[in-house]
């Protein structure tokens, strides 16, 4: 039978080249198992300086799949993947990982490109894995890795060293996968951040992951699983088998059958099922404040039409609504029309309901019951590890909130039961006075009476014992305290540093920063002390650097959204000289893809070179009027080096450029391919040179082989005067 092969060919040029891959073919000739989920290869031949081979026909690769939800670099004749479900990405990968992990294998090079989609016999859309040059084998002893083998952004940080810890190995592979999985259900999106800070971020095992705004549009299960698979330490990260097996990746009939299993414990187990019920009906750890609320009136969210006594015979606990999910299920032909309406007509629709009411349901039983459920027979199938799994880590925010709120809560609930107790007492009381003047008749049930009035007594003082510590107790004040403030610090965008430290309270002051992880926007002075030193402890997370020179404060700029690049850091200068703008070029490098230097008469024209030459990433730039004297055919050459720069302003309204070299101008214009845009503040002389050296300047075409054309702003009045000189490639806008 005539099949439809891919041939690879790979060029090698030395003997390491040609074992590596030799290597790649002996293990993916080992594969025989269609249900596998790696590439399969055929065949071989071998010439002098390259390998041939026959391998399985993909569709494409994850990344074609991310990129065609993204809406970008759309490839033709993929329109299959559009109804892929990436769940089922999720579930294959990892299948593929653990059998390659049952092989003894290790991959070592994990990411997107690397995960092929590949129609399989039955028409099904499978995902495998590819590329196996650089993967090993391991033996009983222990594997030394070759450090910097892999990917730099989807590798483990271990591995960037090298430094494994023996039996770690395949945890590598974990990280790596990890990565590709929240590259998929945040699409586009990497663990770790942007470029510029992404290995940083993995060195210091500071993820960076997208934000829940709402759980139903993302499974939470699958963010959970992230965190545990990007782990810094290795030792703590699941195995492959763990990773399979993870309710993100169950489908509906593997979550009916948990939810039946613990509620059938529940009831039927006397000795842990009382247990495992009070642990389900706690509060969830990893819910939002409004999802916790929502579950505790589950009664007033499910539809009614479910249950013929509209849940009359229900109680408004977890364990309750698993009890609705089991008798539900167990007699589905009962539900009548109206609820087939929300259910469907099988039975897993009963569970695809409630969870997508309650997104946080099944993660939450399943951690719940995890410290039980690894003992029990009856629960250990969906326990793969003996350790319990890691708790979810919700953000600082709503953890402090959600802690204050049970601390409420718990006081709340002690007045409830200190007021039941004294109601109780009283009635005891009463019961004792008539009690002692009947007959001797009454003896027995009067020593019960007293009994039962001793008890409440003691019940009484412990309430009251309990409920004045956790109200007057400052330590338990001041940890509420600490919780708000923690919360506070680590939601701060913007943050001012006072001017007037030295540098090293300056660098002692930027460590302190670290619990700021939300921080965005910081605004210093440089010391007058200062080498650059600090610069080095910039937080990762900052997004735009205001920078003032020595002594010098003043207002930040505000800066608009077309004019911040959406990745990268943005430096905003002011006031500073020479010294200054030296370090800057020194400590900053291409994480800077946006530049505003604004009142720095100071500056000369060799100082501003030497930092456009060393901020090769910038994207958009501003230099005011007062550098004007800096701005030279030198300095604005250092821009030629920016291969992404698309916007470029000189001059602003409060301060025009009064001196600029006009060809040097159109010299810019025609190197940087990819400027879109040219803001001029001038006077009209000055804007009308500018103009026509620009007209006469050959902008050639764009990447994609059409014509370019530059917008050149300028203000008026020169823009009513210039408009009429657009040009199909030139076209003047005003400047706003």
């Amino acid at each position: 039978m005539r099949q439809e092969v891919a041939i690879k060919r790979i060029h090698y040029r030395t003997d390491e080249e040609r074992l590596l891959i030799e290597n790649e073919v002996g293990n993916l000739l080992k594969v025989e198992e269609d249900d596998a989920r790696v590439i399969r290869y055929y065949m071989t031949q071998r010439t002098d300086n390259f390998y041939y081979i026959a391998m399985e026909l993909a569709l494409g690769t994850v990344e074609d799949y991310v990129e065609r939800k993204q809406g970008v670099h759309t490839k033709p004749d993929m329109d299959e993947l559009d109804n892929l479900d990436e769940i089922s990405i999720l579930r294959d990968s990892s299948k593929a990982l653990e059998w390659l992990h049952q092989q003894k294998i290790v991959h070592r090079d994990i990411k997107p490109p690397n995960l092929m989609l590949v129609k399989s016999k039955k028409g099904e859309i499978v995902t495998k894995l590819a590329d196996f040059g650089i993967s090993k084998e391991m033996t009983a002893s222990k594997l030394k890795m070759t450090a910097g083998v892999g990917t730099l952004d989807w590798m483990a940080p271990e591995a960037h060293m090298g430094e494994y810890q023996q039996g770690t190995e395949k945890t590598a592979d974990i990280f790596s996968l990890g990565c590709v999985f929240h590259y998929i259900i945040f699409p586009g999106q990497h663990p770790f951040g942007d470029m510029s800070d992404r290995m940083a971020n993995i060195q210091q095992g500071k993820p960076c992951l997208a934000n829940i705004e709402d759980p139903k549009s993302v499974n939470v299960a699958t963010r959970h699983l992230v965190e545990e698979m990007i782990q810094q330490d290795p030792t703590k990260r699941p195995s492959s088998t763990y990773v399979v097996n993870h309710p993100a990746l169950w489908t509906s009939e593997q979550t009916e059958k948990f939810f039946q299993a613990v509620s059938d414990c529940i009831k039927e187990d006397k000795e842990h099922g009382p247990v495992l019920k009070k642990a389900v009906n706690e509060e969830l750890d990893l819910a939002f404040v409004t999802e916790l609320v929502k579950l505790k009136e589950w009664k007033k969210v499910v539809d009614a039409t479910l249950d013929k006594g509209a849940f009359e015979s229900y109680q408004g606990t977890t364990a309750e609504l698993l009890r609705l999910i089991r008798n539900k299920v167990h007699h589905f032909n009962d539900i009548s029309k109206e609820g087939r309406k929300e259910v469907g007509n099988v039975s897993t629709g009963v569970v695809n309901y409630i969870t997508g009411e309650f997104p946080t349901l099944l993660l939450h039983v399943w951690l719940a019951a995890a410290s039980i459920g690894i003992t029990l027979d009856s629960l250990k199938p969906f326990y793969t590890e003996s350790r319990p799994p890691k708790r979810l880590v919700p953000r600082e925010q709503e953890a402090a909130e959600m802690q204050v709120l049970r601390l409420k809560t718990r006081v709340r609930e002690l007045r409830d039961q200190l007021n039941q107790a004294l109601t109780d007492k009283k009635r005891t009381e009463n019961d004792l006075k008539e009690l002692r003047v009947t007959n001797s008749s009454t003896e027995t049930k009067l020593r019960e009476t007293e009994a039962r009035n001793e008890d409440l007594e003691q019940t009484i003082a412990s309430l009251m014992a309990r409920l004045y510590e956790l109200e007057r107790t400052p330590s338990a004040t001041s940890d509420v305290g600490a919780l708000v403030e923690a919360m506070r610090i680590a939601n701060v965008k913007t943050h001012t540093l006072q001017r007037g430290l030295s540098e090293e309270q300056l660098e002692t002051a930027l460590r302190g920063l670290e619990a700021y992880r939300a921080l965005e926007e910081l605004v210093l002075s440089v010391p007058l002390d200062s080498t650059g030193r600090w610069l080095r402890l910039l937080p990762p997370s900052l997004r735009t650097l205001h920078v003032f020179g020595p002594g010098e404060t003043g207002e930040p700029v505000k800066l608009g959204k077309n004019r911040r690049p959406d990745h990268g850091l943005v430096v905003v200068i002011q006031q500073a000289g020479d010294d200054v703008i030296d370090q800057l070029a020194k400590g900053l490098g291409p994480r800077v893809t946006g530049l505003n230097m604004l009142n720095c008469p100071r500056v000369t024209a060799g100082a501003l070179q030497g930092l456009l030459s060393a901020l090769t990433g910038l994207e958009d730039v501003t230099l005011g009027g007062s550098l004007s004297g800096a701005i030279t055919d030198a300095s604005l050459a250092a821009l030629h080096g920016c291969s992404q720069l698309r916007k470029i302003q000189l001059g602003t309204p409060s301060a025009l450029c009064t001196d600029i070299p006009v060809k040097a101008v159109s010299r810019l214009a025609f190197t940087c391919r990819k400027l879109e845009a040219l803001i001029f503040h001038a006077m009209e002389e000055l804007s009308q040179r500018v103009l026509d050296a620009l007209v006469r300047a050959d902008l050639g075409k764009s990447d994609d082989g059409t014509p370019r054309t530059l917008r050149f702003n300028v203000p008026e009045p020169a823009y009513g005067k210039l408009r009429q000189r657009s040009t199909s490639s030139i076209i003047v806008y005003e400047a706003t």
